[in-house]
């Protein structure tokens, strides 16, 4: 089973953050650091 790629996911926050868990350390760069600023601001609320 493939994971679903960032721009698949990206209107889900919470499911961006899900496949991030999961996703090879290789694959991190392609995610843009403004989504994980935006993540970490949601996770501090």
């Amino acid at each position: 089973m493939d994971l679903p790629l960032p721009s698949e996911v990206a209107p889900f926050p919470q499911a961006q953050a899900d496949s991030l868990r999961f996703c090879s350390p290789k694959l991190l760069p392609i995610v843009s650091p403004s989504v994980i600023r935006a993540e970490a601001a949601n996770q501090s609320k």
